[in-house]
C-alpha cells in the first residue's frame, strides 16, 4: 500500500506505482500514474529552481579570520 505524493491516492498491493527521484532527499517519491509523475517533475523542478535563485541572491560577505 502506498499513497501518491501528487494527487495522495492510496493505491493497494499489486497496482502500478510510478518513482520520481526527490531533488532534496535520497528518496524515490511514489505517483500512481504518469500524469501524477510528470506534475510530480515539475514540483521537484521549481523545488530546485527556488533553491538556486536563493543561492544566486545571496550576497557574497567578506571578513577576516
Amino acid at each position: 500500500m502506498y499513497k501518491c505524493v501528487n494527487c495522495k491516492k492510496v493505491k493497494s498491493s499489486g497496482n502500478d506505482v510510478y518513482f520520481v527521484e526527490s531533488v532534496l532527499k535520497n528518496i524515490s517519491l511514489p505517483n500512481c500514474s504518469e500524469e501524477c509523475a510528470k506534475e510530480t517533475i515539475e514540483k521537484e523542478i521549481n523545488i530546485l529552481q527556488d533553491k538556486i535563485n536563493k543561492i544566486k541572491s545571496n550576497n557574497i560577505i567578506k571578513e577576516k579570520w
